[in-house]
């Protein structure tokens, strides 16, 4: 278990300054393991080793973004012979946050749902924003009573599915450099790794978005219900152009009226114009999928039959299912 003792740096191990880059540290730290490997040092092996593991442990943390960003975080504190375990760990709380009676209301207002849901989720994200690469993007806000479902759907993607990005370092129990061998350093790096990934586990669990929570279950309701409305008239639409088309293909195959007045208009080519027009416009020639209108039924069937139109269709299908698989 980690023991307290003096500590050196491991930036003055390498030789490096604190705002050394990784191509300073590859170099200084090839050097210095070779300086110091056992098998180069034959009359003092036993200091030589414990000097190698030093420079190994300094190179190991500091070449990782992550440890390194810990590493500085907590120097202070490693260097006056704190073990890592008893570094507290200043996660932000989210258990008060688990109960309705943290906010009032709905609303926008400061102590309202989205506010009070809003700065916890900020809480969180900001604790990660040092281990991120600057490059990432950042987290998605939780947004507010009127924020547009693509903002909501892209909250809910990324915290169902949330991953700290902290190292979790301060939850090792085994200090590498009292291991009498390397193989003693694996089993203790092996050991660590376990407290560290059950620690982040712990976390990611606190977070994660899960469908039980009823209030944000309700929120995440209240604006995904109308794609099941959507769903709805685009299949009516489908349904009333398909009757209009039906409707025309049977009058060109008849050869006999039933009716005399079908008859009579049958045979007046103007008044048979006339109904086909009326009969159009009784319908809204609007493809939904690619969002443009036609003025005649022929415009329309020609872009039913189009590839993109096929495309388009099958892509707002799908992004429908999905959704409701989402919030299912």
């Amino acid at each position: 278990m980690c023991e307290k003792s003096v500590k050196q740096c491991f930036y003055e191990v390498l030789g490096v300054d604190e705002k050394a880059s990784n191509e300073e540290l590859r170099k200084n730290y090839r050097l210095l393991a070779l300086r110091w490997h056992p098998d180069k040092n034959p009359e003092n092996s036993e200091a030589a080793t414990r000097q190698f593991r030093l420079i190994q442990e300094a190179y190991d943390c500091l070449i990782d973004p992550k440890e390194r960003i810990w590493y500085d975080k907590h120097k202070d504190a490693i260097l006056r012979g704190h073990c890592r375990d008893e570094i507290v760990d200043k996660s932000f709380d989210v258990f008060p946050f688990f109960v309705s009676s943290c906010y009032s209301g709905f609303g926008d207002d400061e102590n309202g749902f989205y506010t009070v849901y809003r700065n916890v989720f900020e809480s969180i994200a900001n604790e990660d924003l040092p281990f991120i690469d600057e490059n990432v993007a950042k987290a998605p806000s939780f947004g507010n009573s009127e924020s547009p479902y693509s903002e909501v759907h892209a909250f809910y993607s990324y915290w169902q599915s949330y991953c700290t990005a902290r190292s979790y370092a301060w939850l090792d129990q085994y200090d590498v450099l009292s291991a009498p061998n390397r193989r003693c350093v694996r089993l203790m790096e092996k050991e660590n790794k376990k407290f560290r990934d059950a620690g982040k586990k712990k976390r990611n669990e606190e977070i994660r978005i899960k469908e039980k929570q009823k209030e944000l279950e309700a929120f995440k309701e209240s604006e995904w219900t109308s794609m099941s409305t959507l769903e709805q008239e685009l299949q009516e639409i489908e349904n009333d152009l398909e009757e209009v088309s039906n409707r025309k293909k049977s009058r060109k195959k008849k050869t006999k009226p039933v009716e005399p007045e079908v008859e009579k208009l049958e045979t007046d080519t103007d008044l048979t114009e006339t109904c086909e027009k009326e009969d159009l416009d009784d319908v809204d020639l609007y493809c939904i999928a690619c969002d443009k209108t036609f003025k005649s039924m022929k415009s329309f069937e020609n872009h039913e039959n189009s590839k993109k139109h096929k495309t388009n269709i099958k892509h707002l299908k799908a992004t429908l299912e999905d959704d409701e698989q989402l919030i299912s």
